[in-house]
């Protein structure tokens, strides 16, 4: 019907018109044949999910170094250390090679200056131990002679003791004698006034008995007098004087004794003091030999010398000859290269994944073919300082390379892969049939041998390659590659 329409509009060209409807009519069902219809045969980008087994890797970028890199310090405990002569920056050097040396003069003036003052002081030393020693002798010169007049004070003291108790004696027996001549003589006046009264003997002779009697009396009385002043007076008089004089060498002993000791005890604290003197100078010659020693700087290590950057005034540059190096500032390094490491930083979302001695996978970007086997020997407990990429801590890592190969550098790029989990035959897809959205994992499943479903799905572990399938699969279904 419709081509008798279109024949009777368009007579002179039907058979040309015919078939321009033709093929507009047949356009679509060939889109439909082509498109619309589509067979698993004809997908070329689908995966089937079934069992796999598959490693589980943290991946980070790191760069080559040496795993022990040794410091190279300035030993010389002066600000005059300056630097006349350095070698080349990235020598190969051996243990004990020579790799810098300081000036030697304002070192070797110090030493001498050192020596000349350490000199000064133990004659200095010398000269009051000897002070001390006749000192020592001096007083115990004196200390001697102090002694005997003490013993000299004592035993006068004791004469005179003595001689007043025997001269009390002497008094005493006087006393007793005039009582026995007192009493003989008042015998004999008895008698004369007896014969007097007889007319025996003379006035005379009677008043000369009575002026004897008299006498002898008197003189008792002066005895008795004398004994009791002496007691009174004389005795303690004497007994003092003989305290006094004791008390006197005694005093004079002490006086001496404390002035020997403190005059020995002056040089022995000057002597301690020039001990200290001298111990002092022997620790400024003892540095300042050290120090010249240390102007010849030697490797503490094999390996490659490394120039290290000072700040300076104008800014940071590497060390030169004529700079001055404080005490324990690293003006160098010699980095070990018997063994290399991979210094990487690790997410903190990684971390908890990794221990001590998990095996790795190294690709230097140098050697993109070869894969180099390596070990994890540290990860940091905390994150590096002032480092993070979108807001993500990062923990410092050391990879050790196991093979060393002559075409490692220190310094070049590298990119470890840390085994941290074998995961054995799971269900599992390609990493590469997922996607996400509003942060679901998606995957597209072929169905009913002509379309496709999005499907949500929970994931297990997830690989670099494979992801496991917890739920939303069974393993024989179809799934699209997204990217």
């Amino acid at each position: 019907m419709i081509k008798r329409l279109l024949a009777s509009f368009y007579p002179r060209s039907s058979t040309a018109f015919m078939f321009g409807v033709s093929l507009v009519l047949c356009i679509p069902f060939l889109v439909w044949l082509l498109f619309g219809q589509t067979h698993p045969r004809q997908i070329k980008h689908f995966e089937l999910a079934g069992k796999h087994s598959f490693d589980l890797h943290v991946i980070a970028r790191g760069v080559v170094a040496p795993a022990r890199i040794v410091p190279v310090q300035s030993s010389i405990m002066s600000n005059q250390a300056k630097l006349i002569w350095l070698e080349k920056d990235g020598a190969k050097v051996n243990a004990g090679d020579i790799i810098a040396r300081f000036d030697t003069k304002p070192f070797e003036d110090q030493l001498r200056s050192a020596k000349a003052d350490l000199l000064e002081a133990e004659t200095r030393l010398a000269a009051t131990e000897k002070t001390i020693n006749l000192k020592k002798e001096e007083n115990a010169g004196k200390l001697s002679s102090t002694i005997q007049k003490v013993e000299t004070a004592s035993i006068k003291a004791d004469n005179m003791l003595g001689g007043a108790r025997l001269k009390r004696g002497k008094i005493w027996e006087s006393i007793k004698s005039t009582k026995r001549e007192l009493k003989r003589a008042l015998e004999d006046l008895n008698d004369f006034n007896a014969l007097f009264a007889k007319g025996y003997v003379s006035r005379h002779e009677r008043d000369q008995a009575k002026n004897h009697y008299m006498n002898v009396r008197d003189h008792l009385e002066y005895l008795r007098a004398k004994l009791k002043n002496f007691d009174a007076y004389e005795w303690p008089r004497i007994k003092r004087e003989a305290e006094l004089i004791k008390s006197a060498a005694k005093e004079e002993a002490e006086r001496v004794r404390r002035t020997t000791a403190l005059e020995l005890e002056r040089l022995e604290v000057r002597h301690r003091k020039e001990l200290r003197e001298v111990a002092a100078k022997k620790a400024i010659v003892k540095t300042a030999k050290k120090n010249l020693a240390h102007c010849t700087v030697k490797s503490p290590a094999y390996g490659i010398l490394l120039h290290m950057s000072i700040p300076r005034p104008s800014g940071s540059r590497k060390i030169q000859i004529g700079d001055a190096i404080w005490i324990n500032q690293t003006f160098m390094e010699v980095a070990e290269t018997d063994e290399l490491i991979v210094r990487s930083l690790i997410r903190e979302a990684d971390v908890a994944h990794l221990r001590k001695g998990m095996k790795a996978d190294i690709r230097l970007d140098a050697l993109p073919d070869r894969i180099i086997p390596g070990e994890l020997r540290y990860i940091a407990t905390l994150p590096q300082s002032n480092e993070q990429r979108n807001g993500v801590h990062l923990y410092p890592a050391k990879i050790r390379i196991l093979k060393t190969l002559p075409e490692i550098r220190v310094g070049m790029s590298a990119t470890v892969s840390i085994i941290y989990r074998h995961v054995k035959n799971v269900l599992a897809i390609p990493v590469a049939a997922i996607s996400y959205h509003d942060a679901t994992p998606i995957v597209s499943v072929w169905i009913d041998g002509y379309r496709t479903e999005n499907r949500p799905v929970r994931l297990g572990a997830v690989g670099n390659k494979w992801a496991e399938i917890v739920e939303g699969l069974h393993e024989g279904d179809r799934v699209l590659k997204v990217h």
